[in-house]
């Protein structure tokens, strides 16, 4: 599937995004750098921009969102960057009222620092999967890594498989199961570009099968030399996408700003055609 990419920014400044179908709308949720918003989250219609809420993200940073039935989770890292930190989670049904945030995992070594997170449902399995990106230099790993979750009720999560990455820098995870496999997305980084490419897998503890293809590189002037944290949604036979772009540095101008990309077919379609 070929994607197409917007011309125009989304959102300037915005952190890690979550596209969700949710109470009959297509919508994106995000956090601001922009400081005063940066303890804000919001969620904003994918096709218009407007921003249809906003809530307070509780600390949670680097976040990913799941539609189960008629209710929105959502996980975020605490502490981003410390040593021993750890997820938490919330959920919603109207986006208005939300529940108090509970911690979902901690670094299972004090010295583990855990960065972004994705979770998916496998219904032939009857579990979630959860991506969580890792810094474990005391092992020896190259920073970063990818490492699962596992759960059968979004509580109660335990360790599965093995790391992903351990001898070079891979980032950023969005996970997806289709059809017996799953799928990840994640960014790697070449001579100095940050570039997203898929891998799948039976399962997180097996091995993983990474495809030739990039998801997404710098095309565009204002990606200068970032496409990073990939997320989509399928919503009538078309995936709807945005990413990060810009620059890797938060102090640098146009630093991380949120683009889109457009693609038609089913998300189904979309993960297969990588190992085509």
């Amino acid at each position: 599937m070929m994607l197409t990419k917007t011309a125009a920014i989304f959102k300037p400044f915005a952190v890690e995004s979550s596209v969700v179908f949710f109470n009959n709308r297509l919508l994106v949720l995000y956090i601001s750098r922009v400081p005063r918003l940066s303890s804000t989250l919001i969620a904003a219609d994918y096709f218009t921009g407007e921003i249809f809420a906003s809530m307070s993200s509780n600390d949670l940073t680097l976040g990913c969102a799941l539609v189960v039935g008629t209710r929105l989770h959502y996980w975020g890292t605490k502490n981003v960057g410390a040593a021993g930190n750890s997820v938490w989670h919330m959920y919603t049904d109207d986006l208005v009222t939300w529940s108090t945030p509970d911690q979902a995992w901690c670094a299972g070594d004090p010295r583990q620092k855990i960065f972004n997170t994705s979770v998916c449902f496998d219904p032939d399995n009857n579990r979630y999967i959860m991506a969580y990106e890792t810094s474990e230099p005391y092992y020896g790993y190259a920073d970063f890594n990818i490492r699962w979750l596992v759960s059968t009720d979004l509580v109660e999560w335990a360790p599965i498989g093995n790391v992903f990455g351990a001898d070079r820098y891979v980032a950023c995870p969005r996970i997806d199961y289709s059809n017996g496999y799953y799928y990840m997305h994640y960014l790697v980084v070449e001579s100095g570009v940050y570039k997203t490419r898929v891998a799948r897998s039976n399962g997180p503890n097996g091995a993983w099968t990474e495809s030739t293809q990039y998801a997404l590189t710098p095309t565009l002037p204002d990606e200068m030399t970032n496409t990073s944290d990939i997320d989509f949604c399928e919503l009538g036979d078309n995936m709807y996408f945005t990413y990060s772009a810009g620059d890797q540095g938060m102090g640098v101008a146009n630093a991380m700003d949120l683009k889109q990309a457009f693609g038609y077919g089913t998300k189904a379609g979309y993960l297969a055609s990588f190992f085509s």
